[in-house]
């Protein structure tokens, strides 16, 4: 019987972006990890007859040399493929978790938040409750990214965003919409209920961002989530009731 020899294994792709110290760190444990892999190789590469008869019920007498090295290179491929699975599906954990974070602002990404109403709509549709989504965005920005850059407008995003989130509940959703806006979703909570916590909390944000920048202002829309509603349609009514109101 002749040999089958392993293949090599595939390469592994780097990931690119500005991802910081996170990319770092997995870069490094995966020069890591493939440092590691001549050893585990080796070691399977002689694996003992009597565990691949007992994966094939055949006695280990019965089995001539030259099929156990068959065997035995059939068996250290099926590991590679099996450590290259593992590896693949870490990668693909490491590149979601990427892809659902926003890259400056500690909030979801504009696809988790998409992905995330939809979950919304559909446990609402079951359990029958109400939930209000709203969309922030603030008003004079571009003025100061003009004058003052963009690293500026960045930072009083981040801190309108922080102060946000300080407020929601750990039931609450909140994401990009891209750009500079923010989407939250007040879960379990009425129209009504949600304009009256908004109104109160958008008064003490502007407050604190017009210490340093007086033209700034919070402007906000709201919409019911309904069973039937698109992704696109709530951001296009959040938007049209925002604009309504200012």
């Amino acid at each position: 019987m002749s040999d089958v020899t392993p293949p090599k294994a595939v390469e592994r792709v780097t990931p690119t972006g500005s991802r910081g110290n996170k990319s770092f760190e997995f870069t490094q444990q995966g020069d890591s990890d493939e440092h590691d892999r001549p050893k585990e190789d080796s070691q399977e590469h002689n694996r003992h007859v009597d565990d691949i008869a007992l994966i094939l019920g055949v006695p280990a007498a019965d089995i001539s040399p030259d099929i156990q090295q068959g065997l035995s290179n059939v068996m250290n491929e099926f590991d590679r493929q099996r450590r290259e699975l593992d590896f693949l599906r870490k990668r693909v954990a490491f590149l979601e978790k990427i892809s659902d974070t926003h890259p400056f602002l500690q909030v979801m990404s504009r696809h988790a938040l998409e992905r995330a109403i939809t979950k919304v709509l559909n446990r609402a549709d079951k359990a029958s409750t109400e939930n209000t989504f709203i969309c922030f965005q603030i008003e004079g920005l571009e003025s100061i990214r003009h004058t003052e850059g963009l690293s500026m407008a960045d930072l009083i995003v981040s801190n309108c965003a922080n102060l946000i989130k300080s407020e929601l509940r750990a039931s609450d959703i909140m994401g990009s919409m891209g750009g500079y806006g923010l989407g939250v979703i007040f879960t379990v909570t009425t129209y009504q209920s949600a304009e009256e916590k908004v109104g109160a909390l958008v008064p003490l944000i502007e407050q604190k961002m017009q210490a340093t920048h007086k033209s700034l202002r919070l402007v906000y829309g709201l919409h019911l989530l309904k069973s039937q509603d698109t992704v696109a349609g709530i951001f296009a009514a959040a938007d049209e009731d925002l604009r309504r109101r200012f």
